[in-house]
């Protein structure tokens, strides 16, 4: 991983919570927002991928969320079927629904940033003219299904601000506590050097 990556750091919600997902899935409220969701891989080895998650409307594509993804080393062998097709690209918590699994998420931080240097390629997909602040939420996902309990993936989700800012993901999953000035800790050491492939993109 690049360690190396530059941030201005605004505003966090640090704060463990756990909940069994009651909410739309990231992918649900993309869709119903902008009327299409798709996915492409654009970047994926044994133990990470990153997912563009973006719509196309009027002919424009835009990244509305950049999903990291670092899958657990101890998940259980009932999901060996559905995790084959997630990492074929199948959308985590579409996949894993379908499948019959209960998605639980341990909310880790919530945090709003400026992005600088190279982490600039990652996020040509949003179309943004200058660097706004975006809202990064990371999270732990745990599935469970007839008794089987596993964890799954630690995720961390970089959305476009016309989609979701800081403000309306406290309110989604019910943080209460601001902190001003601490670090957007988990972002650096989740991207690594984009290829000349997401450069050109």
């Amino acid at each position: 991983m690049n360690k190396s990556l530059i941030y201005k750091y605004f505003l966090i919600i640090l704060l463990p919570i756990s909940c069994a997902e009651s909410e739309p899935l990231n992918s649900e409220r993309i869709r119903d927002r902008y009327g299409n969701y798709q996915l492409e891989i654009v970047y994926a080895d044994s133990t990470v991928r990153i997912a563009d998650l973006f719509t196309v409307n009027d002919d424009i594509r835009t990244t509305r969320t950049l999903a990291v993804v670092e899958f657990s080393e101890q998940m259980a062998a009932e999901l060996a079927n559905p995790h084959a097709t997630v990492v074929a690209g199948g959308s985590i918590g579409e996949t894993l629904k379908a499948a019959g699994w209960t998605i639980s998420k341990e909310h880790l931080e919530i945090c709003s940033f400026e992005a600088a240097g190279p982490v600039e390629p990652w996020l040509k997909g949003m179309g943004l003219k200058a660097q706004p602040s975006l809202a990064s939420h990371t999270y732990e996902l745990s599935v469970s299904k007839a008794g089987v309990n596993s964890d799954y993936a630690r995720i961390t989700e970089v959305h476009h601000p016309d989609y979701l800012d800081v403000e309306e993901l406290a309110t989604i999953y019910d943080f209460s506590a601001l902190q001003a000035d601490l670090a957007c800790r988990q972002i650096a050491t989740r991207l690594p050097t984009p290829s000349e492939d997401v450069r050109d993109r």
